[in-house]
């Protein structure tokens, strides 16, 4: 029953938000015992879509991605939503072409099932790109979504995740210990400067980071 009603008012809060690169919920609702909410058609489908039909991106297209992200990404910061499950499941892209974001608002109950981490402590988001903070549980603010805007990044144009493993413990682990593989080794066809702003996005420190996804885009 909890789940329900925070489903309930966190979709209902979610079609509040309008923005063109922010995927719009219409109407929540219940049907023969069925909660459900609609949202927009995406006719382009999700980016992991492209991914798994197509191949990695090129790099343009890539940049594309980041700079639409970053527009919606600015919307939801300036209302003090942060996303926590920033992915390419969660960027999809419309019969036009443009890139939205998937379940801003909704990420406490949509797709965001805790998974077990290091130390039993439970962690929301999906391992391979959640940040280093996020991963620890502590506090996440908007640079936590840059993080795994960046790491969405890393795998849309080499068809790799930054850290790899057999179980979210490992991932984790490697996420607060390693680096990740130098995106330019996966990717030589990569400009320098592209490769210097996904690095700097998936820098484990948040301070490290772009201040805002304003200056990102």
């Amino acid at each position: 029953r909890d789940f329900v009603h925070r489903f309930q008012a966190e979709a209902r809060a979610a079609a509040a938000l309008s923005h063109p690169n922010v995927v719009v919920v219409y109407d929540v609702g219940e049907e023969n015992g069925q909660h459900y909410l609609s949202m927009e058609f995406m006719a382009g489908g999700s980016l992991e879509q492209k991914l798994t039909a197509s191949g990695p991106l090129p790099w343009k297209a890539v940049l594309g991605v980041l700079s639409d992200a970053a527009a919606g990404l600015s919307y939801a910061e300036a209302r003090g939503i942060v996303h926590r499950d920033i992915k390419p499941a969660n960027l999809m892209y419309s019969g036009t072409g443009t890139v939205k974001i998937a379940d801003l608002g909704l990420a406490t109950t949509l797709e965001q099932e805790a998974s077990e981490a290091v130390d039993g402590r439970r962690v929301f988001g999906t391992p391979h790109f959640i940040a280093p903070e996020q991963a620890r549980g502590e506090a996440v603010d908007h640079r936590s979504d840059l993080y795994a805007l960046g790491a969405t990044a890393y795998r849309l144009l080499s068809g790799k995740t930054p850290f790899e493993g057999a179980s979210t413990r490992e991932i984790l682990r490697a996420l607060q210990n390693d680096a990740p593989r130098p995106l330019k080794e996966l990717v030589p066809s990569v400009p320098p400067e592209l490769d210097a702003v996904i690095t700097r996005l998936m820098e484990k420190a948040p301070g490290a980071r772009f201040a805002t996804a304003e200056s990102l885009r």
